[in-house]
């Protein structure tokens, strides 16, 4: 469970870098 949170976590800060980095 601690796995998966931390994945969707990781998935959460990684779409925010891609933002920030398209912006």
């Amino acid at each position: 469970i601690m796995m998966i949170l931390n994945l969707k976590r990781i998935n959460e800060l990684v779409r925010h870098q891609h933002i920030d980095y398209l912006v």
